[in-house]
């Protein structure tokens, strides 16, 4: 979800970053956001302490938290703004993001839709080389 956010929303807005992959020291970056700046955080059960401590350092730093989780009383959704939940508890032993997925390109599309950013530019650019070896 944390990859499909930050592909499309580097292709709707400036200054998108993900700060999500592992061996990354998120507080290095967090430290950085600051009132007016944003953050979307992504977490479900077995809820990430990690995730937990760098939300409570960006709430305090004052920058606004959009979280994605599956339950509202997850504990990091003290810290947020937007708490937008999707279930993703499974019939089989794993957890299913589809849900997630689904709520990810929601948040894409209204964000799309209330800056009104044109991104025609840049994927015309991109298309013209993605075409050059069959990916559409």
């Amino acid at each position: 979800m944390g990859e499909f956010l930050n592909t499309i929303l580097r292709q709707t807005l400036p200054h998108v970053y993900n700060y999500g992959s592992h061996g990354q020291n998120m507080f290095d970056f967090a430290s950085d956001l600051k009132t007016g700046d944003a953050a979307v955080f992504i977490t479900y059960s077995k809820y990430s302490r990690l995730m937990y401590l760098t939300a409570e350092m960006v709430h305090k730093q004052g920058a606004s938290i959009i979280l994605l989780t599956d339950k509202p009383t997850c504990e990091t959704a003290k810290f947020a703004d937007v708490v937008l939940t999707a279930r993703g508890d499974s019939s089989e032993f794993y957890n299913s993001y589809v849900a997630g997925m689904f709520a990810a390109e929601m948040l894409c599309a209204y964000i799309c839709r209330e800056t009104n950013y044109s991104n025609q530019e840049l994927l015309e650019r991109i298309d013209e080389y993605t075409s050059q070896i069959g990916n559409f």
